[in-house]
């Protein structure tokens, strides 16, 4: 059974995000779904939220909950915006 690895190009990724990718971007450089569980499982890299993965160097003990939630934040998706998802709900109950 083969122990997936980081791939180099990968850490290039992260490296010009502040340690962060998402896993569209680790499937783009060749790991598996099953390949990141493993990193996971590993503490090669570690869940920020869905779809994001930190592989920085900083250790996670070293950063606050905050700091983790808004590195994040930038490559998940844009909120919606509130007048168009209140348009949609009151069009929705007339």
């Amino acid at each position: 059974m083969r122990r997936a690895q980081l791939p180099p190009t990968l850490l290039a990724v992260a490296a010009g995000q502040g340690g962060v990718v998402s896993v569209a971007q680790a499937r783009d450089h060749g790991l598996s779904d099953k390949d990141v569980a493993g990193l996971v499982r590993r503490g090669t890299v570690v869940r920020v939220t869905r779809g994001v993965y930190d592989v920085g160097a900083v250790p996670l003990a070293g950063r606050s909950w905050d700091e983790r939630r808004l590195r994040a934040a930038p490559r998940s998706s844009p909120p919606r915006c509130a007048s168009s998802a209140s348009r949609r709900s009151s069009s929705a109950r007339t």
